[in-house]
């Protein structure tokens, strides 16, 4: 790592230990229902204008719906297949497009842009018609991104929420695509991209994050939440009241290289499928917006327990018969908690976790064994 980057060392937060990390193995599973989700994207009309309807066949990158106040930002399809379902929900508000996809996935082709020639205006009419913007979202209030020239742009390398994918290990084999997608943002706007790079004690970081060309590269240290990108803004570059920031995820980062590169939208994800009710929590490839219960088909998971679409604090509760969220790229499983204990964490009997003194358990050092904090935290969670 440069010795250059600066170095932020936090001392607030608290990691929460869960059991239920993702073994270091990626396995393909066959998905066959995708979603495209009005909700998952802030900002938007809640009843957008939608380009198809059910029985039509299409093609990954084909545009499904657009917002009817920006109509030039396109939202696609992450797969091809039949469109088989439009859910509706309060008022009318669409909620799902379900995708039948097909056994081997088509592409919408486009022109490949050279980044090195193409100047900003350019890639802003190419993000916004092959369906690259909505990955973009706009701080603040976390919405898609208006067409605007932002203050900077962030993007952490690391998470470090409960059982929280290893970026680094998702990126293997997609470095080229990343850098690809860091010089396309670059030329976007007139300040900096910013890297947040996992400093703590064992990080293995990998050499596209720390070696990425055309960025600022800032590295943190510290507990839960030093990975999540507001953090990281308040800390490197904090906004001004006229400020408009944008933060993507790495994947999305990939993504925008793979359609620069190709001409086609590669909406591939690598998931992490987390959490101690999994008999073998490891990670699956597939696409954005897969069917939740054919991402877990392949692990047992164990009765009355309760699936997240993203990590324990702020992922969303889903059923098998729901879709992941666009942005997520975890799926946590843990017991489902509707079962109380005597004095909860009052208790002195087993050393749960906690950050506030106003509890037993608060005073314990944190040098205290893991194993046994681990298992008074399986007690009742």
């Amino acid at each position: 790592m440069s010795s250059s980057m600066k170095k932020h060392v936090l001392k607030r937060g608290f990691d929460i230990p869960f059991e239920g990390d993702a073994e270091k193995s990626i396995s393909d599973v066959s998905v066959t229902r995708f979603a495209v989700q009005p909700p998952n994207y802030r900002g938007i009309a809640p009843i957008p204008k939608l380009l198809v309807k059910i029985g039509d066949h299409i093609q990954a990158g084909d545009a499904i719906f657009y917002d009817k106040s920006n109509p030039d930002i396109l939202y696609v399809a992450p797969v091809s297949g039949e469109i088989i379902e439009v859910h509706r929900g309060e008022k009318r508000a669409i909620v799902e497009i379900v995708i039948l996809a097909d056994n081997k996935i088509e592409y919408r082709q486009m022109e490949s842009m050279d980044v090195g020639s193409a100047d900003a205006a350019a890639l802003r009419k190419f993000f916004r018609s092959s369906g690259l913007w909505p990955l973009i979202n706009q701080r603040p209030y976390d919405i898609v991104a208006e067409d605007i020239e932002p203050s900077n742009i962030f993007i952490s390398t690391f998470d470090t929420a409960p059982l929280a994918p290893d970026l680094s290990f998702v990126l293997d084999g997609r470095e080229s695509e990343f850098q690809i997608g860091l010089d396309a943002l670059s030329k976007m706007t007139t300040g900096k991209v910013y890297l947040g790079i996992d400093g703590r004690r064992g990080a293995q970081v990998s050499d596209a994050f720390a070696k990425a060309s055309g960025v600022e590269k800032h590295s943190f240290v510290g507990p839960h939440p030093c990975g999540n990108v507001g953090v990281q803004i308040h800390h490197v570059a904090p906004m001004g009241l006229k400020d408009k920031v944008w933060t993507l995820t790495v994947q999305d980062v990939m993504t925008i290289g793979s359609v620069i590169s190709k001409g086609r939208y590669d909406a591939r994800r690598v998931i992490a499928l987390t959490g101690a009710e999994l008999d073998r929590p490891h990670y699956v490839r597939s696409y954005m917006g897969a069917n939740v219960g054919e991402l877990l088909k392949d692990v047992q998971v164990n009765e009355h327990s309760r699936i997240i679409s993203g990590n324990l604090l702020s992922g969303q509760k889903k059923t098998e018969n729901q879709y992941l969220d666009a942005k997520e790229v975890q799926l946590t499983v843990i017991r489902e908690g509707d079962f109380y204990r005597m004095f909860g964490w009052l208790s002195p009997v087993s050393p749960s976790p906690t950050n506030s003194k106003s509890f037993i358990n608060g005073w314990f050092k944190k040098r205290c064994d893991l194993r046994v904090i681990r298992m008074g935290m399986s007690e009742h969670l």
